[in-house]
């Protein structure tokens, strides 16, 4: 009995810990994940590139320059061509002297099978082999260049949607905020009309409600800025349509460090701007086209072989050396050679083309040295703007947030003519709308300062083969 109650117990224990254990994975299972909370910038960043067809068509022209540079490389290897024939043949029987057979029997045909194969080895070629895949080598950095160009403009994407969105969502709030003093400012002016106050008179209830009304425009346009940086955000990030997109940070980032001199990023965008790199690597592949269509002009040095096997039942084989049958042999042999082509100017014309082409992307780098810098010049002038903005605009609302305070509490003892308080939300509005703009527009540039750089390679690896 009492082994049985202990079994029992133990039977009851077992179950209770499997239900709880069965509860703590549902729990686990319904947890909410990362991404049900929101996603930061750099989620979205990195979901943006994962998804992004430019960086994927970007990366089959890497895929394409590999394969460019493979072929090239191929050309060192020994070539092979080989030919297989069967078909009708003449009977014929005898030798070289005498033969029963004719040719113009029809119904003297037998079958033939024939397969000929020669190989050729290339043993100097005057560079034409090298010079091509050295340009092919190139070509792949050109490439890759290409695909860190392509996420960096992605990344610019992202923030400029994902800081537009943050813009819309507390401009929202600082419309409703102002809304909610004018509710306040219309209440006090509701009670002294009431009382026939001399303070106020029925022209400020006008006025008042003609703020009221352009407030609400202003409303209506954050409400459109939120919208269309959210969608922007979302087709960036690719998401299915019955995926909302939540993001986590509730307001505009603040610096959080000074900017360094202009020098440093103009430094650092000469060291990893990826339009230097491909460039620079571009300058390189269309030297060794021409360096290749130089050594076009000259002959091509092989060694090889060759050999054929034919056979056809009913045709006697001739072993007289002089005498060849297609259809009824074995030969073969070896040699060294060389190979040319002779033409009028043609080559000649390739190498001019060649060297126009490379002078062609030799101004391009020119006006790249001269202009990239330029471009970084810009975004750094104005992010130090919206820097300075920012401070300047932070005591422009917090010094009239006081005074509309001010004012409606000496509007609400009817010591201050409505105009002061009107005048004190409005400056208000304006400043911290101000405010929020140089925020937005710090960031926005450091963005930009950030892609016309190229600091965005050191922050994170975005692209691996």
């Amino acid at each position: 009995m009492a082994e049985r109650w202990i079994s029992g117990r133990r039977m009851g224990q077992w179950s209770l810990g499997l239900l709880l254990s069965l509860l703590g994975l549902w729990l686990f299972a319904t947890a909410p994940t990362a991404a049900a909370a929101g996603y930061t910038l750099d989620q979205c960043i990195e979901k943006a590139l994962k998804y992004s067809p430019e960086v994927r068509e970007a990366k089959q022209e890497v895929e394409m320059s590999k394969a460019k540079h493979d072929e090239a490389a191929a050309h060192k290897l020994p070539t092979i061509e080989g030919l297989g024939l069967v078909g009708p043949a003449h009977r014929a029987r005898g030798d070289q002297v005498y033969s029963p057979d004719t040719s113009t029997h029809i119904n003297q045909w037998t079958i033939f099978g024939r397969i000929s194969a020669a190989i050729v080895q290339p043993i100097y070629t005057f560079g034409k082999i090298q010079f091509r895949q050295d340009a092919a080598k190139a070509g792949i950095e050109v490439s890759r260049a290409g695909v860190q160009r392509k996420e960096g403009e992605t990344i610019l994407q992202v923030k400029e949607a994902y800081y537009g969105l943050l813009l819309g969502r507390v401009g929202k709030e600082t419309v409703d905020e102002v809304k909610g003093f004018l509710s306040n400012a219309r209440d006090i002016l509701q009670r002294l009309l009431a009382v026939r106050s001399k303070s106020v008179s029925e022209i400020d209830q006008y006025k008042l409600e003609a703020y009221a009304g352009e407030l609400e425009k202003y409303r209506n346009l954050t409400e459109k800025a939120e919208s269309l940086a959210y969608d922007a955000l979302r087709t960036r990030m690719g998401l299915k349509s019955e995926e909302r997109l939540e993001i986590q940070e509730q307001s505009l980032p603040m610096p959080e460090k000074p900017l360094q001199s202009l020098g440093h990023y103009v430094t650092t965008a000469q060291e990893l701007r990826p339009e230097f790199k491909q460039l620079k690597a571009g300058l390189t592949a269309k030297q060794k086209l021409v360096d290749a269509a130089r050594a076009d002009q000259y002959p091509s040095f092989f060694v090889g072989g060759f050999g054929s096997l034919a056979g056809a039942p009913g045709r006697t084989r001739i072993k007289n050396p002089f005498i060849y049958d297609d259809f009824n042999h074995v030969y073969g042999g070896a040699a060294g050679g060389m190979k040319f082509d002779l033409d009028f100017g043609i080559k000649k014309a390739k190498i001019r083309e060649a060297k126009a082409d490379l002078q062609k992307l030799r101004e391009t780098n020119d006006y790249a040295q001269d202009n990239i810098p330029l471009q970084v010049q810009k975004a750094y002038l104005e992010a130090r703007e919206a820097e300075k903005n920012i401070q300047a605009f932070r005591k422009a609302y917090t010094e009239s947030r006081k005074w509309m305070v001010a004012a409606l509490s000496n509007y609400d003892m009817g010591l201050a003519p409505s105009k002061e308080v009107f005048d004190a939300i409005e400056k208000y509005a304006l400043n911290r709308g101000e405010f929020l703009k140089a925020i937005y527009d710090y960031n926005i540039s450091l963005a930009q300062l950030n892609l016309y750089t190229g600091s965005y390679l050191r922050e994170k690896v975005y692209y691996k083969e």
